[in-house]
């Protein structure tokens, strides 16, 4: 699986999301409503595809503007994969390669057999490939001129680019995807007691998916979620995202409903407003020793619950959401005590304490 960084403006913020901060798109989801991003009266890019952009600019080290070069030109090209046609250059696929080129810079990225120049995938990770073979990230003009011999086809590219690195992106969870071979749809989540859009002062869940079974954690400390996971567990994922800049403070986010954000957390709190985000806890934060009856006995395929009337944590899809790190890196982002996705989902286990294992039923 690929994950790198790339920040999210041409002034280099500080803050990734597999390159790009999340903060609010230019058109903003409501739930049941399709999420884009980018600037008003410009073809909005499809929320799918950005971590596909980013993941392939990080790969071939196209710096942090790189992923909206790419986005440009699959604009330009095929209007998002929205025109599949052979050109009349005899250029083909998702982002219009010849075939020569493509037989040259093709590869299968998130499948097996060979390259496919109509998979996203395969086609924006060779664009990228290409660009920095033609010059890119340190003469993007030439690297585009390169792409296709046109001064115009340079300034068009370009300016969309600009404009899309200007707009920002958010993706939410409950955004209807445009379905392709690669990439499915994620439905609205809707189980339990709770639904994701629940009326609710916080901001919306955000969501990156990426293919696989296992979720990444990012480096600006939030997690993606795996594709082909349930979707509370995507959803589980999307809440914590929301609170992993909070600071730890003991009996903290027990005073409110777990519709909002607390200031700070602790253990339970945390976990309490990873499973509510799921639906599958009521808006009351439970303490740790509440959550050692929580679901049922055991580990879960997706979701496992660790409880003690000391400390409580909790394993999502090969990673785990804790206030403490026992048992895992040093290091931390962001920085500071507070719920943090770890790399190691029973490496809190190390800190001695005796755990009651649970889990949501089904998952």
């Amino acid at each position: 699986m690929l994950w790198l960084t790339a920040p999210l403006t041409l002034a280099g913020l500080a803050t990734m999301i597999i390159g790009l901060a999340v903060v609010a798109a230019s058109s903003e989801a409501q739930c049941g409503q399709s999420a884009t991003y980018g600037p008003a009266g410009r073809t909005p890019i499809p929320a799918w595809l950005v971590p596909i952009y980013e993941q392939a600019a990080a790969r071939y080290d196209l710096e942090p503007d790189g992923w909206a070069f790419l986005a440009a030109i699959n604009q330009v090209e095929t209007n998002f994969g929205t025109d599949l046609a052979t050109s009349s250059a005899g250029a083909i696929g998702w982002m219009q390669f010849e075939p020569a080129t493509w037989a040259q810079y093709g590869q299968a990225i998130d499948h097996t057999g060979p390259p496919n120049p109509n998979d996203p995938w395969d086609a924006i990770f060779a664009a990228a490939d290409y660009l920095s073979a033609s010059g890119a990230p340190a003469n993007w003009p030439t690297a585009i001129y390169a792409y296709n011999h046109s001064d115009a086809y340079v300034a068009q590219v370009t300016q969309e680019a600009e404009q899309y690195l200007n707009a920002g992106t958010a993706l939410y969870l409950d955004t209807p995807q445009t379905p392709t071979p690669a990439q499915p749809t994620t439905p609205s989540v809707t189980t339990g007691p709770q639904q994701l859009c629940a009326p609710t002062t916080a901001q919306p869940a955000s969501l990156y998916l990426t293919p696989g079974a296992t979720a990444t954690i990012l480096p600006n400390g939030q997690a993606t979620a795996p594709a082909n996971a349930p979707a509370p567990v995507q959803a589980a994922i999307a809440a914590a995202n929301q609170i992993t800049n909070r600071p730890y403070l003991y009996g903290g986010g027990h005073t409110q409903p777990l519709t909002t954000i607390a200031p700070s957390y602790d253990c339970s709190s945390a976990v309490s407003y990873l499973l509510h985000g799921a639906g599958l806890l009521s808006d009351q934060p439970e303490d740790s020793t509440q959550l050692e009856s929580y679901g049922d006995p055991g580990p879960g395929q997706w979701i496992t619950i660790y409880a003690n009337s000391q400390h409580a944590f909790v394993a999502v899809a090969g990673i785990a959401f804790d206030t403490s790190n026992a048992g895992n890196p040093a290091t931390s982002t962001p920085p500071g005590s507070g719920p943090r996705w770890r790399p190691n989902p029973t490496g809190n286990l190390a800190d001695g304490l005796i755990y009651t294992v649970r889990h949501p039923p089904g998952l």
